[in-house]
């Protein structure tokens, strides 16, 4: 492979299209969607009051903290939550 087709590889664009915003939705069809939205348990039920019910599905969730404060743990909580039936969490 010669040095132009690997700088080619790293200088494409995202195309224009790809940076439309997606197509208005109504109130309507947004409550629609979010009633399939579940919560994930985080293991403690303190916690889960708190984050109203648990960590939504269909989301992304920033979690931050000073270090050895239980991030990881609960990642790796909510992992195994998340392939357990929905009747377990």
């Amino acid at each position: 492979m010669s040095l132009l087709s690997l700088s080619l590889c790293f200088h494409r664009r995202a195309s224009p299209l790809a940076l439309i915003a997606p197509s208005f939705q109504t109130g309507l069809e947004v409550q629609e969607i979010r009633k399939s939205i579940r919560r994930i348990s985080t293991g403690s039920t303190q916690f889960d009051e708190l984050l109203q019910g648990g960590v939504e599905s269909q989301a992304i969730t920033e979690c931050f903290g000073e270090f050895r404060t239980g991030k990881t743990q609960l990642c790796h909580t909510l992992c195994v939550t998340s392939q357990l039936g929905y009747d377990l969490g």
